[in-house]
């Protein structure tokens, strides 16, 4: 609820931040001949998904149809019911397979894992179901089996196959609606007869991600604030970055591309004079925006160089500072604030440290 709150107070000061003056500029997306902005197709740089397949290993053969489809909110195995779940999926079927016989049974779920690993489908997992009501209910091992648990294969158009353990697991009963079953071993799907109602099962995957690197320049240069903005699909695979040391009391991770756009857009674009003038905005803004911009040119391959000190510095501040204390803060620190976000500010533009990657050959 905090980083909620916090989040939400970055966008109202950024909003407040336009209609005082603060140059905070507003951002179109770069023009196409910019070698950064290839950075926005994945393609050019990751492996695509050619096949997938779920590994279950089953216990009991019920012969009876069981559908696999996308899971559309966040769960949790450990609190998840029928209730909270509220039916949270997607109708269209993903695959299906038949429980015909115990032991492990393959399920080709190709298209569903291509949604996830190329960013069409935000990844929440996947729900196991019947779609009639037939009986008995098809059983398989869960992750709290220890040995044979669920499973995904997945294999990429560079050759190269990978093995994804379920990261967590449970059933839901319908029967029970307000009960928990994730800590159980076994995953049900079905019916067990007509009196006990439907059981489904929820399981998700941590799919590899694959971090794009812009095309013919490499990893180990800078991209400033604006480009990061006008290559936002690069984002997400670069995150989750923490703003702030780790347990500082406000530092606080940055999860999703919508909250990395949130703080990047806060950057101030004051003139670096010296004036005074600087000191009425709000230069703990433009701070967040530089830190991010910073934090992700080294997700992305950029080596931190002499800037190492300065992220460290900023981190500090940050980590001790929240946004509404700029007002109260002495002239000194007001003016340290501002030169941590200069300094950063000529790191990501690549004025100091490995350059800057839309610079000519």
């Amino acid at each position: 609820m905090r980083k909620l709150n916090l989040l939400f107070g970055i966008m109202v000061l950024a909003a407040i931040a336009l209609i005082a003056g603060c140059d905070t500029a507003t951002h179109s997306p770069m023009s196409s001949n910019d070698v950064s902005a290839n950075l926005s197709d994945p393609s050019e740089n990751c492996p695509t998904v050619v096949s997938a397949t779920l590994n279950l290993y089953l216990i009991f053969e019920s012969n009876n149809p069981i559908n696999i489809h996308y899971v559309t909110a966040p769960w949790n195995e450990n609190t998840i019911t029928w209730n909270s779940f509220g039916a949270a999926y997607t109708p269209t079927v993903m695959g299906t397979f038949v429980p015909e016989a115990t032991g492990w049974k393959s399920t080709d779920v190709t298209a569903l894992v291509q949604g996830w690993a190329n960013g069409t489908v935000t990844n929440y997992g996947m729900l196991l179901k019947v779609g009639e009501e037939v009986y008995p209910a098809g059983v398989a091992f869960g992750s709290e089996n220890g040995d044979l648990v669920p499973y995904l294969t997945i294999c990429y158009d560079d050759g190269t196959c990978v093995d994804v353990q379920v990261k967590q697991d449970g059933y839901i009963w319908e029967l029970y609606p307000n009960d928990t079953y994730g800590h159980l071993t076994w995953l049900y799907a079905g019916y067990d007869d007509a009196t006990n109602l439907e059981k489904q099962s929820v399981l998700e995957f941590d799919i590899p991600a694959c971090t794009p690197t812009p095309p013919g320049i490499g990893g180990n240069c800078t991209m400033t604030v604006d480009e990061w903005l006008a290559n936002s699909g690069a984002i997400g695979g670069l995150l989750p970055i923490s703003i702030g040391r780790e347990g500082m009391r406000h530092s606080f991770m940055v999860t999703t591309t919508e909250d990395a756009i949130s703080i990047l857009s806060m950057q101030n674009h004051e003139e670096d004079d010296g004036d005074d003038e600087s000191f009425y905005c709000n230069a703990i803004e433009n701070l967040y925006a530089q830190l991010l911009a910073a934090k992700l040119n080294v997700a992305k391959g950029a080596d931190k160089g002499h800037a190492r000190w300065v992220m460290r510095r900023a981190d500090r501040f940050v980590g001790r500072n929240d946004l509404d204390e700029w007002d109260d803060l002495g002239w000194w620190q007001k003016g340290r604030v501002l030169r941590l976000g200069r300094l950063l500010g000529k790191y990501n533009s690549g004025m100091i440290g490995p350059g800057a990657c839309n610079e000519e050959d």
